[in-house]
């Protein structure tokens, strides 16, 4: 007898196997960037409010917690407050801020 898995005799087992393999924990999405900030200027002392709201996107709809960053900190820094991202500018030159969000099931 023969079909398209081997030869076999009848009344035997096929001469094959199926292997299912599982992952655990299930892998999960990291969160991605959905809408890059705009560029801001600002003058010295002053401060803006920025939503992050839409900014970044969880493919898993899990919740998500930012940590700011800047490069140069004597020129501006960020703090992030219940989505609302404040940045802050100390003196006169360029910093970059940077938002990271994180998924705790990631």
């Amino acid at each position: 007898m023969r079909n398209n898995f081997g030869s076999c005799a009848a009344g035997m087992p096929r001469p094959w196997s199926a292997t299912e393999t599982a992952t655990w924990p299930p892998s999960r999405a990291a969160p991605t960037v959905a809408a890059p900030l705009a560029d801001l200027s600002l003058e010295t002392e002053a401060t803006q409010d920025v939503s992050l709201s839409g900014v970044f996107h969880d493919a898993d709809g899990d919740a998500l917690t930012f940590t700011t960053g800047s490069s140069d900190y004597a020129i501006a820094n960020a703090f992030e407050f219940q989505g609302e991202l404040t940045v802050a500018a100390f003196a006169v030159g360029t910093a970059t801020i940077t938002v990271t969000a994180e998924d705790a099931a990631a």
